[in-house]
């Protein structure tokens, strides 16, 4: 009998380096340089993927918990008095 598995990798782990999700459209407005002691931070670890890769993660997170887009979740009217 056929099982489904779950592929439990968080985002951080499925990153590649390189992949680009979005770009955004080259801009005609000049670039100016932000000031060193403006920066926040350097670098921010955020995960590379693709949009599609993104959407398939967090739909496949909804459907671990309860899905209520695959199944029947009654709200019995007795309590909504």
């Amino acid at each position: 009998m056929y099982k489904k598995t779950i592929d439990r990798t968080l985002l951080m782990d499925r990153s590649i380096n390189g992949r680009i999700s979005f770009e955004v459209p080259i801009s005609d407005v000049p670039n100016q340089k932000l000031p060193e002691e403006k920066h926040l931070r350097s670098q921010l670890p955020l995960p590379e993927l693709s949009q599609l890769e993104i959407i398939r993660y967090f739909s496949t997170l909804s459907q671990l918990n309860f899905s209520i887009d695959t199944n029947f979740y009654p709200l019995g009217s007795c309590t909504m008095k």
